[in-house]
C-alpha cells in the first residue's frame, strides 16, 4: 500500500499551519476491515447525519476503498496493506 496517508499526517505537523497553537500529532481515523487471514487498514470520513425524529446527529463512518490521496485501491494486490492475523 501507499504511504500517502503517514506523509500527509507527518506533513501537517511539520508545516504548522495553525498560528499561536503548535499541533503535537496529526491521526487520521482508521477503520479495520478483516478479511480471510488478512487485516486491513483503510481511512475513514465521518458523516454527522441528521435523523428526524431524533435529538441529537449520528455519526457514520465511511471507510475508502482506494487511497484519497493517490488514488491506489486498496482491494487491488499491489494495493493492499496486510498483515496476518
Amino acid at each position: 500500500m501507499c504511504d500517502c496517508i503517514e506523509v500527509f499526517e507527518k506533513k501537517f505537523v511539520d508545516e504548522q499551519p495553525l498560528e499561536g497553537r503548535k499541533i503535537l500529532k496529526a491521526t487520521i481515523n482508521k477503520m479495520l476491515q478483516f478479511k480471510p487471514g488478512k487485516l486491513i487498514a483503510r481511512p475513514v470520513i465521518e458523516m454527522l447525519l441528521n435523523i428526524e425524529g431524533l435529538k441529537k446527529e449520528k455519526v457514520f463512518n465511511v471507510a475508502y476503498s482506494f487511497c484519497p490521496f493517490c488514488g491506489v485501491s486498496f482491494d487491488s494486490e499491489e494495493g493492499k496493506e496486510e498483515s496476518d492475523v
